[in-house]
């Protein structure tokens, strides 16, 4: 039977007498004992359903995730260790291409999701995909941004990438890609064989047309086990 030793520290209402508590966990759905050893040298024992005890350390130790940046869908890890998912709504952006007369042009964006994952403040992974509608179950099919650079892991050609320092790093990474070139590298679209004329013609559109977006062979399900697992 394999057996793990989880050490915890208890405190008892507002008195830091620091008892402490030991729990034995093995295989199955219940602690085999609750040890705990006072600060005075008493022990007490205690046998007790593994969920009970997680119910309660949920009840009496709340967790927070601190400041997170707008449209966090799902985030996971500290400060240094954290996948997350932004979500960015449909919006009018002016990007940046190669082209001389379409230097700078006002395009509309589609709704887009922004994945990352941090490892010792170092990025790991970053993918940016789009999709269509309300985000409301894993299921939901992704598509390419439909801009380029991207496919959908993120291609920063010769940019260098500072350390991340917590979640909110994260929104200077995206302004990074926003405002790289766009010259049709990495370019999935449909509809189109020419980055120049896609890009003039939806330089004159309010709204993207969600029927030239490729799709993805990846839901949101596949998307999201890519960054956290």
């Amino acid at each position: 039977m394999n057996k793990n030793y989880l050490m915890l520290v208890w405190h008892e209402g507002y008195n830091m007498n620091g008892d402490k508590l030991k729990i034995e966990i093995t295989e199955g759905e219940e602690l085999s004992y609750l040890e705990m050893t006072r600060a005075d040298g008493k022990k007490e024992y205690k046998t007790i359903s593994f969920f009970d005890f997680i119910e309660a350390v949920r009840n009496e130790a709340p967790v927070t995730t601190g400041l997170l940046p707008p449209g966090t869908r799902i985030f996971g890890g500290s400060e240094s260790n954290f996948s997350i998912i932004i979500e960015q709504p449909p919006m009018k952006y002016v990007i940046v291409t190669n082209y001389q007369e379409l230097r700078k042009i006002t395009v509309p964006l589609p709704a887009t999701l922004f994945g990352a994952k941090v490892v010792n403040s170092k990025l790991s992974i970053v993918r940016i995909v789009s999709f269509i509608g309300p985000l409301l179950n894993e299921s939901k099919p992704l598509y390419y941004f439909p801009y380029g650079n991207c496919s959908p892991e993120v291609c920063w050609g010769s940019a260098r990438i500072s350390n991340i320092t917590g979640p909110k790093g994260i929104y200077s990474l995206i302004a990074k890609f926003m405002d790289s070139h766009f010259n049709g590298d990495l370019w999935y679209i449909n509809g189109y064989n020419s980055f120049y004329n896609f890009i003039n013609d939806m330089s004159q559109k309010d709204e993207f047309p969600e029927k030239h977006l490729a799709q993805l062979n990846c839901t949101f399900s596949g998307f999201k086990n890519n960054l956290f697992l």
